[in-house]
């Protein structure tokens, strides 16, 4: 799998976007230390609430500890040069059913350890932000799904009540994958957002056809762009 690699090199990450349940091991992601030096990295928790297509944050704080609804272990490290450290996610209560999926923002915060003459000073490097996201029980699939080839622009708007990918695929059988452009790409529009994305100009044509997908794929279905001019 590939990694992302932030601008300072401080840290890869083995996955942007975390699914629950997905990993019988538990929920994780992985991280490395890619910088010379220690590097100390401290997580931030945000709930984001979604309605009519706004997002609301919530962060998690120790004034509002009572109400939070997901647990980060480790939630403060130190990653050594090349070390990889598993962080774990995981919902503190199961509800019987959940209505819509619960979205979190986390943020990893590196921070590079130096000696100075005073003693060890923390300083602060870019950090990165990854997505937490608990499905619903059940997934309620509506969207709308729209394409303005002037602009190369294909618009998912998500009116359900759980994750929603969708999914280009213009590869041909038997021609030659090129690296630079690839033949396939994907994107994702949280429930009750709306995504709007721009197709790269080697993927665009009349005839382009897009699946769209939950999660863990349970559904599938291609569909042709509404065309706006």
């Amino acid at each position: 799998m590939t990694l992302y690699t932030p601008p300072v090199n401080a840290l890869a990450i083995d996955n942007m976007v975390l699914i629950s349940g997905q990993n019988p091991t538990g929920d994780q992601f992985t991280l490395t230390g890619n910088d010379n030096s220690a590097v100390f990295v401290r997580t931030q928790v945000t709930r984001l609430h979604v309605k009519e297509n706004q997002v609301t944050e919530e962060p998690f704080l120790r004034e509002n500890l009572m109400k939070w609804t997901i647990t980060v272990n480790p939630a403060l490290f130190i990653l050594d040069p090349g070390e990889s450290r598993q962080v774990s996610l995981s919902p503190i209560t199961t509800p019987a059913s959940r209505e819509a999926d619960e979205v979190y923002a986390v943020s990893f915060i590196p921070q590079a350890a130096k000696k100075t003459e005073k003693g060890n000073l923390m300083d602060m490097q870019i950090g990165f932000q990854t997505y937490y996201i608990v499905p619903a029980t059940t997934a309620k699939m509506d969207y709308t799904l729209r394409y303005q080839p002037t602009t190369g622009k294909l618009t998912l708007v998500n009116k359900g009540n759980t994750v929603m990918l969708a999914e280009l695929d213009r590869c041909k059988p038997g021609e030659k994958i090129d690296p630079k452009q690839s033949c396939t790409t994907t994107f994702m529009a949280i429930a009750g957002r709306t995504k709007e994305y721009e197709v790269p100009q080697w993927l665009r044509g009349a005839d382009m056809t897009v699946e769209v997908l939950n999660h863990d794929k349970s559904y599938r279905q291609k569909t042709r762009p509404e065309i706006v001019r």
